[in-house]
């Protein structure tokens, strides 16, 4: 299949050769003939929004790639492109996930496998840290090597000064040249091995896509199981790649948040998500409400994976659960596993751990 690319960045085609497609560069919009069967990519920097109509897309599939960064404004773009029969594709979309569109658009083999359980809050200090890391240790104690990823850009998590963190990592994901010692320096934290968020607060918004797509994949090499916690806020650059590499979704929030999850389940509808694809977990769920937890997620399109009640102050970072809500805990995790399609035993662990 050839894959017409107008405005289309070098990295993206060399991608999409990779792919196994006949990645062809232009400076102008394909004839009939060129273009049937096949697809064509091409940006608002060549063709703007108000002049969409004047491209035929007959006979072809035609994705168009909107340039202004910025959350906001990509609901009325999406709506235009759909109702012309155009893919649309964000503003962050990198290489790899432009490529991964095309794939799902043709039913070529788009099976998520893999072994990444994202986690997103509603709003920063909703507990999204600390319910990744109680994660991390129910599927350890299950026998899993467990590496829980801190990519919360905003807020690195953990309130001591470690000796590793993703800013220090930061020249080796730009470098691509993360080693085995590297993960073998990761936080111990009970049964399970931390690399806590940013501590340059800085630096948040300089990250690139691409950094953060090398290191969800080095360290998937590396684990039976990633837990990352991506944090609250979607201009993050680690929060777009979590929404388009995990292979589990789960937002945490809180019983009053819902206008909040409305309008992120709006924030990733132009990320071709829907809300059934994510699960929640309702954080200090014994607070008053005007909803209870089961009918917020019903409101908002989730699956309910659990309730966590308010728990009095306590200073390490996986919640300290009694024993039966450790116990539903655990169960819920099996959830987790069997949709990853993970099973409990030997040959399901990795060869060559580090850890």
């Amino acid at each position: 299949m050839k894959v017409y690319c107008i405005g289309i960045d070098q990295l993206t085609v060399s991608a999409l050769k990779d792919a196994g497609y006949s990645a062809i560069v232009q400076t102008t919009y394909p004839d009939r003939d060129q273009r049937s069967g096949n697809v064509v990519i091409l940006t608002s920097e060549f063709l703007s929004l108000e002049n969409i109509d004047d491209i035929d897309v007959t006979d072809c599939t035609v994705l168009y790639q909107y340039k202004e960064k910025g959350v906001r404004g990509y609901q009325h773009v999406e709506t235009i492109c759909l109702s012309k029969g155009i893919h649309f594709i964000s503003p962050r979309a990198t290489a790899s996930t432009i490529t991964d569109k095309i794939k799902f658009i043709f039913q070529d083999e788009h099976v998520s496998v893999g072994n990444i359980i994202g986690f997103f809050g509603s709003a920063p200090g909703v507990g999204t840290t600390t319910l990744a890391a109680t994660t991390a240790r129910s599927l350890a104690h299950k026998g899993l090597n467990v590496i829980m990823l801190g990519l919360n850009l905003y807020d690195p998590g953990y309130n001591q000064q470690p000796t590793v963190s993703l800013d220090l990592w930061r020249p080796r994901l730009t470098g691509k040249v993360l080693q085995d010692s590297d993960f073998q320096a990761l936080i111990k934290i009970e049964n399970f091995h931390y690399l806590p968020g940013s501590f340059d607060f800085l630096d948040a918004q300089d990250y690139q896509e691409e950094e953060i797509e090398y290191l969800l994949q080095e360290a998937s090499k590396k684990a039976d199981i990633i837990v990352a916690d991506f944090g609250a806020i979607p201009e993050s650059a680690a929060w777009y790649v979590g929404m388009q590499k995990a292979n589990t979704r789960i937002f945490v929030t809180q019983p009053n948040h819902i206008h909040r999850m409305e309008q992120i389940m709006g924030v990733v509808s132009h990320l071709d998500l829907s809300p059934i694809e994510f699960l929640t977990i309702m954080n200090f769920s014994t607070i008053p409400s005007s909803f209870t937890p089961k009918a917020f997620a019903s409101q908002i399109g989730t699956h309910l994976l659990m309730e966590i009640p308010k728990i009095d102050y306590f200073t390490q970072l996986p919640i300290p659960l009694g024993k039966k809500d450790q116990l539903d805990y655990d169960k819920q995790t099996n959830n987790l596993l069997s949709g990853l399609g993970i099973k409990i035993n030997e040959e399901s662990k990795k060869k060559g751990m580090l850890f």
